[in-house]
């Protein structure tokens, strides 16, 4: 699918799923190239497994746990991380993934964009780690505030509140 021109994704699209190609606008490249996928693999159009789904609202209960490591803490260990990733072959890997698949959306993914980037030369080798690291230190901060911000949007119960200590 990635093979084709969104042109020709959507073309597909309106001849196998006219019902999810009436849904979608043609310029949602990601959804667009999923529904021809679906059906692709699976030979049923992407409308008929939403028409199976009831999208019934139930009543959950159900315990999130998010782990919060100190800043420089958490800091430390990507930076050793985005080291251990480079050491384990990332860019051997990336190579492999660019030659059998081309540049795909995945390989816009943390780590595998930066190892991207260096291949095509708009990134010294020397800064690989630094680049990985530093996107993905950003990447965390986004999370932490989505995290911190998520319980109150939800009515969710937080356990400690910002009233009590964490007990480890």
């Amino acid at each position: 699918v990635a093979a084709l021109s969104p042109d020709e994704q959507y073309s597909e699209l309106q001849r196998v799923d006219p019902i999810t190609a009436e849904r979608l606008n043609p310029n949602d490249q990601q959804r667009v190239s999923r529904a021809v996928e679906i059906f692709r693999v699976t030979g049923r159009p992407a409308s008929e497994f939403f028409a199976q789904h009831t999208f019934a609202t139930v009543d959950v209960a159900s315990l999130v746990l998010v782990l919060c490591r100190p800043r420089d803490e958490l800091y430390a260990r990507i930076d050793f991380r985005a080291a251990q990733m480079l050491k384990a072959g990332l860019v051997a890997e990336t190579v492999a993934l660019r030659a059998q698949y081309g540049q795909v959306a995945p390989l816009d993914a943390l780590g595998y964009k930066q190892a991207c980037r260096s291949l095509d030369g708009t990134l010294s080798e020397g800064d690989l780690s630094r680049e990985i690291a530093m996107h993905t230190r950003r990447f965390a901060k986004r999370q932490m505030t989505y995290w911190r911000n998520e319980p109150a949007k939800r009515g969710w119960i937080v356990r400690p509140s910002d009233h009590e200590e964490a007990q480890i």
